[in-house]
This record gives structure tokens, sequence and C-alpha cells, in this order.
């Protein structure tokens, strides 16, 4: 867990111990005006949870279920029969991923069981702190759209809505919806079944169409950004070493890697800096009466890598090696000039096409290698170091403005917008659909088996959807001990 959101955790945990301690405060001394806020805006205060309750969206839910009745019955009894379809698969996705957790590093049985499905999603630990704001307002999205399905399944079967609410348990938002459990026990049980598989039917809606959406949006953004034409540069960190007179800056588009390797979008990117970081460096031909004109170092007849460029020529100069002048093999050399009549591409002085040429290699210190970045429009990038400075200081975006007053972040926004939205609304109906303990699932395979097995004895029944329940309760709970525990 980064430091940034353990800070964050602590903040949020002290917000709370403060919070509650007025209000214990408040309340001890009957502050009339204080309850009366409470009470009016249906707001409760407990440990490390913060609750909002109202009844003003009932009659949106009630709208919402009578303005197609026929349609809306339909749309919840299809979501019956779906969410109903989904408890076996979410039971073997269970199993599956909690025997993929367990199984040995075995080179026979791991291709059986590779790919994680489920894992917990942990801001600081698999999840960028910068992210943060995503992650809560899909979390807030996704739980809003499931209980606002069981409130408007409810109204369609005649069941009155109490109210919606929204709580924050610690830093979780989350929402829920009040229903009188008297009158959804009294209908049949086909009835609570839609109402019961309504939020995780929502859910399944959701997620596919924040997917849909998310594939869709760069056929959307051609009107106003250009693809596949270079990487555009959004911002550049203020002491990353990218940045100078003749650095990176936002707005830039970066074309190519070192004149061969070509940079179409963030895939190719990575591609390349990968390349140059596991490939040798190549070296340069240059001509050698150049060389001779611009060596700085000619004054050390046997000048070695260490001690090849003075202090005053390190800005724009550097060491260059050759095995072809037993007496100097160091030279150093103005790197832009040099770089710009040099034809990349070769190991010994023997490729050169031209006699006259020898092949120059920058002489490497701790790993550090010679990239060029090629720019649209602007003179080319040097950089000596490690290749992934370059990565982790600048952020990046596949389309490119056409026009300036469009930001190249809106895209890449949106598209991680509906990521995270289809991710967690999916994870939420496959968790819900699960037969556990105060989850949709426990009550759904309670109607189930009332339904499917309607020739045994109540008592039989409620053994029954009492032994998926504790099977489902434990699979789940399995999981995310195994989760936690990979990530920790």
């Amino acid at each position: 867990m980064s430091s940034l959101f353990a800070h964050l955790l602590a903040v949020c945990g002290m917000l709370y111990a403060v919070i509650y301690f007025v209000d214990t405060v408040f309340k001890s001394c009957m502050l009339y005006p204080y309850l009366m806020f409470l009470s009016r805006n249906g707001i409760e205060v407990k440990p490390f949870r913060l609750s909002f309750f109202t009844k003003s969206l009932n009659r949106f839910f009630v709208r919402s279920a009578h303005w197609r009745p026929r349609l809306s019955y339909w749309w919840f009894t299809i979501g019956a029969y779906v969410s109903a379809f989904l408890v076996i698969p979410a039971m073997i996705l269970l199993v599956k991923t909690f025997i993929e957790a367990l199984v040995p590093l075995n080179s026979e049985l791991r291709p059986k069981y590779q790919g994680i499905v489920l894992q917990p999603v942990m801001p600081g630990v698999n999840m960028p702190i910068s992210e943060l704001g995503y992650y809560f307002l899909t979390l807030l999205s996704c739980s809003a759209f499931h209980e606002a399905g069981h409130a408007i399944a409810a109204v369609g079967e005649d069941v009155r809505v109490v109210g919606f609410g929204f709580f924050l348990m610690f830093v979780l938002p989350a929402a829920y919806v009040n229903l009188p459990t008297d009158q959804l026990l009294a209908l049949r049980p086909f009835q609570q079944l839609k109402i019961f598989a309504a939020g995780i039917w929502h859910n399944v809606v959701l997620a596919g169409f924040a997917y849909l959406l998310l594939l869709s949006i760069p056929t959307m953004s051609k009107a106003f950004y250009t693809t596949n034409e270079g990487l555009y540069l959004t911002s550049v960190g203020a002491t990353s070493s990218v940045r100078g007179p003749t650095g990176l800056e936002p707005g830039q588009i970066v074309t190519s890697i070192n004149h061969h390797c070509l940079v179409q979008d963030s895939k190719t990117w990575r591609a390349c800096l990968l390349q140059v970081i596991g490939s040798p460096d190549l070296g340069h031909c240059v001509p050698f009466s150049m060389v001779q004109d611009l060596d700085t170092s000619k004054r050390h007849a046997k000048s070695g890598p260490e001690d090849c460029c003075d202090v005053e020529d390190s800005s724009s100069s550097l060491c260059f090696l050759s095995t072809k002048n037993a007496n100097k093999s160091a030279y150093c050399l103005p790197v832009r000039q040099i770089l710009e009549k040099a034809t990349p591409g070769c190991n010994e002085t023997v490729e050169c096409a031209s006699a006259s040429s020898i092949c120059l290699h920058v002489a490497q210190t701790n790993g550090t290698k010679l990239v060029q970045l090629q720019r649209k429009n602007e003179k080319d990038f040097l950089f000596v170091g490690n290749p992934a400075e370059i990565y982790h200081g600048i952020s990046t975006s596949d389309y490119i403005p056409k026009h300036q007053y469009l930001s190249a972040r809106l895209p890449d926004m949106a598209e991680l917008f509906c990521h995270y939205l289809a991710s967690f609304s999916g994870a939420l109906a496959i968790l819900n659909v699960v037969p556990c303990f105060f989850l949709d699932g426990q009550h759904m395979i309670r109607v189930l088996v009332d339904l499917l097995c309607g020739c045994f004895e109540p008592g039989i029944r409620s053994i029954i959807s009492l032994t998926f329940t504790i099977i489902g309760s434990i699979l789940l709970v399995a999981n995310l001990i195994v989760g936690m525990w990979q990530l920790f």
C-alpha cells in the first residue's frame, strides 16, 4: 500500500473520529437544531459510517415503473431469467478462481488454470492513487443503478418503496433501497424473483452498455481527434529528467524512437521503449574527418571513457568509443551534430558503407543508453540515461486533438471511466448472484428452490436453499481471503 493512500486513510479515520465525537456531544446535549437537521435531511452518523436517506426519489421510481407498464414487465421478466441462469456460472467461476489461486506452479497444471478473473481492487496496491475519483464514482454509480432496479421492479409489482439512501462505509460509497419485507414475502415466488434479480440485471446491462461505449469511443472521437499518428504528450513531470530547454513539453507528438521504431500509440510506445532497454546499442557510422574536426578530447593521446569529455563539454557532448584506432579509442563529440550526419545501425567499422567512416558507440555507464525521440515539427529529443525515466516522466494520450481548444485527456478519461464502469458493474452482478448471506443471491436461491422444488416439503426446501447459501458464502469469503493474500 502506497504511503499516500495510507495517509489518506489516516486523515479519513481522524475525520470520522471528529464527526462522531461532535455528533455524540450534540446528541447528549439534546441540541434541538442539530437533531432537527439530521431528522429533516435523513442523515445518520455511526462509527465509520455516514448515511443519507430520502423519500424524494419515490415519485421517480413510480413514474419509471408506470411509464411503459408492458415494457417494464418484460424488462424485469427477462432480467429474472438472465439472473437465474447466471447463478451456476458464478459458482463455477468462484470455484475456478479459488483452485487457480491454490494450484501449485506446475508446468502441466498451471496452463489449465491461467487468468485470474476476480481480484479485489485496492487503491495504492493494484490501482493508481490518481484513479481514486473513478474508483469512487463508478462504485457509487453501479450501486445506485443496482438499487434503482430493485425499487422500480418493486413498484411494478405493487410493493411500496419506503425510501432510497446512500451511505459511506469509511471510504466506500454505496446505495440502498428500503422495501417493506411483509409486502415482498406476500408476493408469488416469480414476482419476488423479479424484484430480487432486478439489481443484478441492471448491473449486467450497465456493464454491457459501458463495454460497448468503450469500444465505440475511438470511432466517435474521429471528428475531433486523430489516432495512430503518434503519441501525444499531455503532461511532463516538473522534476522529470526529460524536461529542459530542448526537452519534452506538453502538446508535442512523438512519432518514432531511434528513427527505426515507429510510435503510433501507447502500445507501440511501450514496445519501442522495451526494445531499446532490452537490445544492445547499435553504433553510428561517422566520417572520420568530421570526428577529427569536432573531437575536443584530441589533446589526450589515449583518452578513455572516464576522462573523455571535460566538465564544460558535458552538457552538449558525449564520449563515443571506437575500436578502429589503437592509439585513440574515445572521442568527445557534440552529440547532436554527430547524429545529424551519422548513419545508424553498425556494430563494427567494416559494416560502414563508406571506407572513410568509423563506427562509434556511445560510452555507457550504469546501464545508460542514448535514446533519440523523433517529434512532429520539432528537433529530435536526445536523452542519455535509463529509458524507463522517459516512460515514468511523462503522461501520454493516443488521441491527438484537431483543434487547440480540445483536451487530449477527454477521450482517455471517458475510456477509463467506461472501463471501471464495465468492470465494477460486472463484478457486482457476479457477486450478488452468488447465493451468499446478506447478498441478493441469498433471496434468489430461496425463491428458485421454491419454484423448482415445489414438490418438496417447506422444511426440505429451506435446507436446500440454506445449503446452497452456506456453500456460496464459503466460496466467496475464501476467494476474498485468497485475493487479499495475493495482493499483500
